[in-house]
């Protein structure tokens, strides 16, 4: 067995790239059917917040059971407003994923409250249910579990009395 090559430098700094072809980690799968609503929403004059963002709010709402449905731009938008109707603020904990992106611990922050991290299933990368049963306090209020490459988390905060969101703006 040879011994191991000697790396120059990388691509971004001069190197040669690993890699003729950029390596996308998710295509996006856009059909006929997408890009002619995104043109009759385009040429409706309505962009943000039109007939088409009032009516995915409704299909929302009609989804999750819930009586009403508010369609956001991200889903950081989505876990502060959530995070805001729940009142957490000073003084409270939100359990969250260290397998996130940075958002989702800055709407924590944003509110006022401690994040507390805890890890993940090294199999799943979601969050460990064990591990978030261990983090619980008295001052614990919210999990946002982090559905991680398709798999949804576990979501066991209801069965410990506190409010659970996940990263696909999905509550219970």
């Amino acid at each position: 067995m040879s011994a191991p090559a000697t790396f120059g430098p990388l691509a971004a700094d001069g190197g040669t790239p690993v890699r003729e072809r950029f390596l996308p980690v998710a295509l996006p799968s856009v059909g006929e059917a997408e890009k002619q609503a995104v043109l009759e929403t385009l040429e409706s004059g309505w962009v943000t917040t039109g007939p088409k963002a009032i009516e995915l709010g409704r299909r929302i709402a009609e989804a999750s059971g819930a009586a009403q449905g508010l369609a956001v731009n991200s889903c950081t938008g989505a876990l502060h407003l959530a995070l805001a109707a729940w009142g957490i603020g000073p003084g409270d904990e939100v359990i969250t994923s260290t397998w996130t992106f940075a958002s989702t611990a800055n709407v924590v922050i944003h509110c006022g409250a401690k994040v507390v991290l805890v890890d993940v299933d090294p199999r799943t990368k979601n969050l460990d249910p064990e591990k978030v049963a261990r983090a619980i306090t008295p001052r614990t209020k919210a999990i946002i579990a982090v559905d991680f490459a398709g798999q949804r988390a576990e979501r066991r905060g209801g069965a410990h009395g506190r409010r659970v969101s996940s990263s696909a703006s999905t509550f219970e």
